[in-house]
C-alpha cells in the first residue's frame, strides 16, 4: 500500500454500503460506510472556545477516540471566524499522532477538488495502525476543514478515500 493521505487499497476489498451522513448543524456531509454506525454529529468546542461543526464515525467511537486500534473518521469545519489557518488545523489534528505514531510524509494535498495540506503517519499504538489527516478547502467552501482517520485495514483505506471524495460543506 502506498503511503499517501488517501491510500488506495490493492486487490478487491469486499463491497461496502455507504450512506450520506451530516453533522447536527447540517454543515458537513460525507458518505460513510454502514459499519461505522456509531456517529456523533455534535459541534466540537476547542480549548480556546472556538466552535466547529463536527462529524465523527466509527464502529466504536469511545475506542476510536481513546486508542489507536479502532478505525474511523473525524471531520471538522473551522467556522467563518478566520481564527485558524489550515496549518493551525493540521497541527491541532495531529498532536496525538506526533506523540504516538511515526510521521511518514506530509506536504501539499490536491485531490478530488480538495486542496490543502496533509500528514500521514504509521505505527500508531499497539495495533500499528495508520493515521491520516488532510486540511484545506474545496472550491466554493467558505471555511477550512480538517479530516482525520485511523486506518487499521485495507477496507479502512478504501473508506477514507470515499470520505474525502464525497465530503461537502453547506454554504
Amino acid at each position: 500500500m502506498p503511503s499517501a493521505p488517501a491510500p488506495t487499497a490493492t486487490g478487491s476489498p469486499a463491497p461496502e454500503h455507504y450512506t450520506a451522513v451530516s453533522d447536527d448543524t447540517g454543515t458537513l456531509t460525507a458518505e460513510l460506510p454502514s459499519r461505522w454506525s456509531d456517529i456523533d454529529g455534535a459541534p466540537y468546542t476547542d480549548e480556546a472556545g472556538a466552535e466547529f461543526a463536527a462529524l465523527a464515525a466509527s464502529s466504536d467511537l469511545d475506542t476510536f477516540f481513546s486508542v489507536w486500534v479502532e478505525a474511523g473518521v473525524e471531520l471538522r469545519a473551522a467556522g467563518e471566524s478566520g481564527r485558524y489557518s489550515p496549518e493551525d488545523l493540521l497541527h491541532s489534528a495531529a498532536i496525538d499522532a506526533d506523540q504516538y505514531c511515526t510521521l511518514r510524509e506530509s506536504g501539499d494535498y490536491d485531490q478530488d477538488g480538495l486542496s490543502g495540506q496533509y500528514a500521514y503517519y504509521t505505527d500508531c499504538g499497539p495495533s500499528a495502525s495508520r493515521f491520516a489527516v488532510v486540511v484545506g478547502a474545496k472550491d466554493g467552501w467558505r471555511e477550512p476543514v480538517s479530516f482525520s482517520a485511523v486506518l487499521v485495514t485495507e477496507q479502512d483505506a478504501v473508506d477514507w478515500t470515499r470520505v474525502l471524495a464525497t465530503a461537502s460543506l453547506a454554504g
